[in-house]
């Protein structure tokens, strides 16, 4: 099965108009919604209005954010995730480095553990998620790290209690080989992105382990290797490929797409958005290219 997924909505209004209009097309069949954004209540005011015109039920996850942004939990318990400001202070090294710190590694998966079931009872409060089949991802893919993972089956236990029932998290296993194996793409391979997958390829391992245990299918992602060039041009010679791995592993793929552009001033105007690589991605002209490729790409290659 082949899943075309629209990432980051409820990051800017105007990103989320445009994830909206594809979803009226039927181009989307899954989207990520960010809890922690200031502007999370209007996008998805927006998002119930237009609900009636999709012409298919699109799946929403909750895209745990702890990389942007505020903790939806009171950020004072925070000491190890926010600032002063109540800004989330953290990075991927940080979070790698707090799990092999056993002084520390406690800690922060508590704190964790506390702002991420926070940050899904907020999604669950707009009704608009089914609770009986709650799906997670999480924004920049911290959820590999182990401690985080920790802190993720903390917060899924608390929430089965209060009678939620987690149907699908994201495994973001990139595999290499299919790209590595296709000649046409050798000149538009960044060596980033080939170690960030075999980062997340390798701790993917922990993950997989886990979901089996809650009886969730890994899946396969196609979206770290191509970051933010998600393109038709970029994934037309490798997408044969993914598709006959994923079917011959029995594994659904996940084909990740970030087709919203947030206009400059948008972002200028909150203090959110701290990183400049993640501004310059948000606000970058190539997702109005991810946006294109994800409707041609789902007219042709999807379910």
């Amino acid at each position: 099965m082949v899943s075309f997924h629209a990432d980051d909505f409820a990051l800017a209004v105007a990103s989320s108009k445009d994830i909206i209009a594809l979803c009226r097309q039927g181009k989307v069949d899954s989207l990520s919604v960010i809890p922690n954004i200031s502007c999370f209540d209007g996008c998805m005011r927006l998002y119930e209005e237009a609900l009636p015109s999709f012409p298919h039920p699109v799946t929403l996850s909750v895209h745990l954010n702890v990389m942007e942004g505020r903790p939806v939990s009171n950020f004072l318990s925070l000491k190890d995730l926010a600032d002063g400001k109540g800004l989330f202070k953290v990075s991927w090294l940080s979070l790698l480095l707090a799990s092999f710190t056993p002084w520390k590694r406690g800690r922060v998966r508590a704190q964790l553990a506390q702002e991420l079931a926070a940050q899904i009872r907020r999604c669950l409060g707009t009704g608009l998620f089914d609770r009986e089949a709650v799906c997670l991802d999480s924004h920049q893919h911290p959820h590999h790290i182990p401690v985080f993972f920790d802190a993720l089956m903390d917060a899924v236990a608390s929430l089965e209690k209060e009678g939620c029932r987690i149907s699908c998290i994201r495994c973001s296993e990139d595999p290499l080989l299919p790209y590595l194996a296709t000649p046409a793409l050798y000149g538009k391979i960044k060596l980033a992105n080939v170690i960030k997958c075999a980062v997340l390829n390798m701790l993917s391992a922990k993950v997989k382990r886990g979901l089996r245990k809650l009886g969730i299918t890994p899946t396969y992602l196609s979206g770290v290797f191509f970051s933010g060039a998600m393109t038709e041009g970029n994934l037309r010679p490798v997408l044969p490929k993914l598709i006959a791995l994923a079917d011959r592993k029995g594994r659904p793929l996940e084909l990740l797409f970030h087709p919203g552009q947030v206009p400059q001033e948008e972002i200028a105007s909150r203090d959110e958005y701290q990183k400049p690589g993640f501004v310059a991605a948000s606000c970058s002209p190539d997702r109005a290219e991810e946006c294109r490729s994800m409707a041609v790409l789902r007219d042709e290659f999807g379910n």
